[in-house]
């Protein structure tokens, strides 16, 4: 039944992680015009334009992989309340090791939502004569709580892996009940005494 709560818990994170900011982009307003050599009154409309947050489905960066991940997750939990599994135990651990590196790897990916907002304000780069490049460093990205999300689901998805193989090497171990076989030491004297 823990391994059972576990998985589950476990896929509810990694279903509601992609939905959480994954990211927060804002711009420095200082660098900003300093790189435009206009007057900071005059961005900060720019500025408040390009600076946005992400959910992991909105970056595109695996999210989708993710809520999928956590959907199959979801099955095998209810699948292990109803019986434990060793394939099942294998294969919750796996996606929940396969999550945490999903999330783990797309960490860098800010550059492209850095890209995308000063897409947003390339506009104000052509009117000064500047490359649009050099608004990059004005930029800066924020990380929100769906990558930890997801890795805490990961984990918790390979702990609840992991207690669904002990509980069916403990249901192994035990063998089959044979209600005859088990009598009490006193059945079993009384009944020794019979004979």
């Amino acid at each position: 039944m823990v391994a059972a709560v576990c998985t589950i818990v476990a896929a509810a994170l990694l279903m509601i992680g992609p939905l959480l900011t994954w990211a927060e982009v804002s711009a420095d307003p200082v660098i900003f015009a300093g790189a435009l050599n206009e007057d900071v009154k005059v961005v900060m409309p720019a500025i408040e334009d390009s600076s946005s947050d992400f959910t992991w489905l909105e970056a595109d960066q695996g999210g989708g992989a993710a809520v999928f991940a956590g959907l199959v997750v979801l099955v095998l939990g209810v699948v292990v309340a109803v019986r434990a599994t060793r394939a099942g135990g294998i294969a919750t651990a796996m996606i929940g090791a396969g999550c945490i590196w999903l999330a783990v790897a797309n960490v860098p990916a800010a550059r492209d939502i850095i890209a995308e907002a000063v897409d947003g304000v390339v506009g104000w780069a052509y009117a000064a004569h500047v490359d649009p490049a050099r608004l990059t460093p004005a930029f800066a990205v924020g990380r929100g709580p769906s990558i930890t999300a997801v890795v805490v689901g990961g984990g918790l998805a390979i702990l609840g892996g992991i207690l669904t193989l002990v509980a069916v090497e403990r249901e192994e171990a035990a063998g089959p009940w044979v209600p005859w076989t088990h009598l009490k030491d006193d059945d079993t004297a009384s009944s020794a005494g019979r004979g």
